[in-house]
């Protein structure tokens, strides 16, 4: 377990690195997007591809030992094996997480006790299917 958290943490940091970076240089680059369409595109892109990649990041740490770099690696790779999945992970995350509080202020306190839960729980079992598939393929190659 502690293995796991110092190798979570040095990810999270990384995230956090990335995040804080992208939130930077945003402001910087956006009159440049403004000129540019396709700028602004692969801008976009590029953080989708992120984004899908994190959602199996974390799970990928607890469920299995590798190397960060392995981990991340794997991440990505995963996100792009599995696209249905990561990007019903990815809308909902994005959707009852971050859209349903600024959408509906009203329902904050319900959102607040369930939504979280509710994500948590539906992307545990997305998550799940996706690693029972490679687990699969592990049996196979180890019965031959």
């Amino acid at each position: 377990m502690r293995k796991n958290f110092k190798e979570a943490t040095l990810l999270w940091f990384g995230v956090l690195a990335f995040l804080g970076l992208s939130i930077l240089v945003y402001p910087l680059i956006s009159k440049l997007m403004l000129d540019l369409k396709f700028l602004n595109l692969l801008f976009i892109i590029i953080l989708t591809i992120i984004l899908l990649a994190l959602g199996y990041l974390f799970p990928l740490v607890a469920r299995f030992e590798n190397k960060p770099i392995l981990t991340l690696v794997n991440s990505f790779r995963m996100s792009f094996e599995n696209m249905a999945a990561s990007i019903l992970i990815l809308v909902i995350n994005g959707g009852l997480i971050v859209m349903f509080p600024i959408y509906l202020p009203k329902l904050f306190f319900v959102w607040l006790v369930t939504a979280i839960a509710l994500a948590a729980f539906i992307n545990s079992q997305l998550i799940e299917k996706v690693f029972n598939r490679y687990r699969l393929e592990d049996d196979e190659v180890q019965k031959v």
